[in-house]
């Protein structure tokens, strides 16, 4: 019994670990691609890549595609705080997971890294740094960043596992 205890704890470590990596991989990428977008880049001006993908550097004091962005220092505080509070919140759940939630672990370990990522640009900047300008035809879709894309994924990553979870579970 002592053994499958040790055992267990040491896998939960072990995939502890790689989430950590993780995040920090996400939040350098975020960050690094972001000092990018801010050093070569000009404010609107966008500079097409490939057809339907151009870079255009804009700030987002709001939340997700520019929401609340109207607001001032108090508001941005407060989108910072409960940002903050939510990454809390993830970190305590990543930690608790079981270690056969492998697609809940990844996901939400990407939601972290993402948060984080922009945690960082609105402590330094009061707001957070969007560069990638997807379209088609005239439909743009709002501009966002890395930490974008990692939110993005770890939710699709975290509805997999629940998806999976229902499966096993209705067999």
């Amino acid at each position: 019994m002592t053994v499958n205890v040790s055992l267990h704890n040491q896998a939960n470590r072990a995939h502890w670990s790689w989430s950590i990596v993780l995040i920090g991989l996400i939040v350098v990428l975020d960050q690094l691609s972001k000092h990018w977008a801010l050093s070569q880049l000009v404010w609107y001006e966008s500079q097409a890549i490939l057809p339907g993908l151009k870079l255009t550097l804009a700030f987002n004091a709001g939340v997700a595609f520019s929401f609340f962005s109207g607001g001032n220092w108090w508001q941005s505080s407060l989108l910072t705080t409960i940002a903050g509070c939510i990454s809390v919140w993830l970190g305590l759940s990543l930690y608790r997971l079981p270690v056969c939630a492998s697609y809940q672990r990844w996901g939400l370990s990407a939601i972290l890294g993402g948060a984080l990522g922009n945690i960082i640009d609105r402590l330094q900047y009061g707001y957070v740094i969007d560069f990638i300008h997807v379209y088609a035809g005239s439909y743009h879709w709002p501009i966002f960043n890395v930490a974008d894309m990692a939110i993005c994924c770890g939710v699709g990553l975290w509805i997999l596992e629940i998806v999976r979870q229902r499966r096993q579970s209705n067999r």
